[in-house]
This record gives structure tokens, C-alpha cells and sequence, in this order.
């Protein structure tokens, strides 16, 4: 495939058989080649002998990364093709089943604080290793003081407010800074559409954490600002939203923007549900990823009009 030397290829029916075993017993790349090493039934599945010892967890997934997901699913749908035209599906009264099963992500817990806190950071990183000129230019005309600082346990609840609605004015302040005229002159002439692009996204992902976790915090009643001109020169403060009203899609990771938390039979899933949906007598005819919170229904038509 890349060049005639180096090591001999291993035949792609052996590397698919791998992946279905690392799919089946749901083992991470260095689970799986443990598992090839040392387990006697999966060496006689894969056809391998009992002193083998050549795959590594890289080699399984550089796979991933070589083929995509396309090649993936074009295999999946080459074995139902086979599976139909032999009749072991496909009937006119078959019955289909399609249920989820909760998929844990390596994923620490974050609160408001450090959610803003990572969103400003990727913009700005982003911009250090993609467009110098732009990020020299945030260096010296955004604030980012409250970027940096993050609050001690020690610290009181009004200094943890008052910390909170710095913040969360510095990332708005961020986010405003990308429409005045110069800087947005020089992020249209952006060279990389790609790095443009990716831009653009962390940026929505900031406003959207923004919107779900702050809000501006309401006018005291209890008359303290009398003079219009005066209330209207006070600086707008923040506060956190509580949890409980915050939206239930809400963003828990500026790394992994699709993961949700989703709770059922009060267990909780902070990341992704897998859908499976199957024929009464075990095909798998298609499998998606969706976020915890989604409901079964919300993917079972497209995967059933899809198949």
C-alpha cells in the first residue's frame, strides 16, 4: 500500500475481524491487543497462531484514522448485502428492534467557571498556532486577566461572583472584539479556510456556553441607583444561571462539544448513547452515536428509512 519495503501487509479480513472483536467485547486499543495475546479463542477466530505476537494498539488505531468511517460502514453494508441475498433477513413480516446503551466518555467534570475559562483559552490558542499576526494582536488589545486566574476554594462567595461576572464580560469583550473593523479585515484574509473556519466554531461554542451557564444580573429594587444617567453608566454584572435552569443539552465539554449528560433509571451518562438497531433474530442492521439526552425516537426514523 505505501511502499515495497519495509513489513508485509496484514490481509484486511484479519484487521476487520480484529476491529469486530474489539467492538463486540468493547475493549479500548490496548485492551484488544492484550486480549489478541493472551486469549486462545480470539487467536482461533482470527485465524492466528499461539505464539503471535505482532499487533500493537497503534497499528489498530491508525485503522481508524486510515480507513474512516466510510470504509467502515461500506464493509457493514457489504456483509448485509450477503446476509440478504441469502435470505437470513429482509422478510416482509420481519420484526425490528431498536434500543440504546449508554457510552461513558474519559471526560472530567467541569463547572461555568472553567467552561468559559477552556473556551477562551482554544480561541485564543487556536489563534497562536494558526494566524500570528491576529493573535499578537489580541495579546495587546484583550482583556484576559480573569483567563487566567482561577478562583481558590478559600476564596468567599462574593469573591467568587464578582470573579464569575469578570470573566464571563471578558470572554463577551472576546467575542466582540472579532467584529471591529481591522480585526475582522484581517480574519476574512484569513490564507486557511480551514483554520478560518475552525475559528468561527470555537467562537460559537463560547457564545453558546455563555448563553446556557451566565446572565446579566438583574437591577437591585431596592432603590439605591435613583438618577437615570447614573444607572445607565453603572457596569453590567454577571451571575451564574443556576444549574437546574439551565438548558438540559447544555454543553459539558469545550473538547468534545457533541457530548451531553443524559439520565435514566437514575443513572447518569456524561457523554454518548450507542442506538442498535436489529432484526428479531440478531442482525445489527445499523448502529449511530448520539448524545446521552437524545431520545430513542429522534434517531430511530433515519436509521430505519436509511436501511
Amino acid at each position: 500500500m505505501y511502499s515495497g519495503r519495509g513489513q508485509h501487509p496484514y490481509a484486511p479480513s484479519l484487521k476487520l475481524k480484529i476491529h469486530h472483536i474489539q467492538a463486540y467485547y468493547a475493549l479500548s486499543d490496548r485492551l484488544v491487543e492484550e486480549k489478541i495475546i493472551g486469549d486462545l479463542f480470539v487467536k482461533r477466530f482470527l485465524g492466528l497462531p499461539v505464539d503471535f505476537f505482532g499487533f500493537d494498539h497503534s497499528t489498530i488505531g491508525l485503522d481508524r484514522s486510515r480507513m474512516g468511517t466510510a470504509m467502515f460502514q461500506a464493509c457493514h453494508l457489504y456483509i448485509l448485502a450477503q446476509m440478504h441475498s441469502l435470505g437470513l433477513w429482509g422478510d416482509q413480516d420481519e420484526q425490528w428492534i431498536i434500543d440504546s446503551f449508554p457510552f461513558n466518555i474519559a471526560m472530567s467534570r467541569s463547572g461555568a467557571y472553567r467552561l468559559i475559562q477552556q473556551g477562551m483559552i482554544r480561541i485564543f490558542q487556536h489563534l497562536k498556532r494558526s494566524h500570528r499576526r491576529l493573535f499578537r494582536l489580541a495579546e495587546q488589545s484583550v482583556a484576559r486577566d480573569a483567563m487566567l486566574i482561577r478562583c481558590s476554594s478559600e476564596s468567599s462567595t462574593s469573591e467568587q461572583m464578582l470573579a464569575f461576572s469578570k470573566l464571563v464580560a471578558e470572554a463577551y469583550g472576546l467575542l466582540q472584539w472579532f467584529q471591529l473593523d481591522d480585526v475582522a479585515a484581517h480574519f476574512q484574509a484569513w490564507p486557511n479556510q480551514n483554520a478560518q473556519q475552525k475559528s468561527l466554531e470555537l467562537q460559537e461554542i463560547l457564545k453558546r456556553i455563555l448563553e446556557e451557564n451566565s446572565r446579566v444580573t438583574p437591577p437591585s429594587d431596592d432603590g439605591s441607583v435613583d438618577d437615570p444617567e447614573e444607572q445607565q453608566s453603572t457596569e453590567i454584572t454577571y451571575e451564574k444561571i443556576p444549574y437546574k435552569e439551565r438548558p438540559k443539552n447544555a454543553i459539558i465539554s469545550v473538547t468534545d462539544p457533541d457530548a451531553r449528560v443524559g439520565k435514566k433509571n437514575h443513572k447518569t451518562t456524561r457523554g454518548y448513547k450507542t442506538q442498535n438497531l436489529c432484526t428479531a433474530s440478531g442482525v445489527i442492521l445499523d448502529t449511530k452515536m448520539i448524545p446521552a439526552m437524545e431520545h430513542d425516537r429522534d434517531a430511530m426514523f433515519e436509521m430505519v428509512q436509511g436501511i
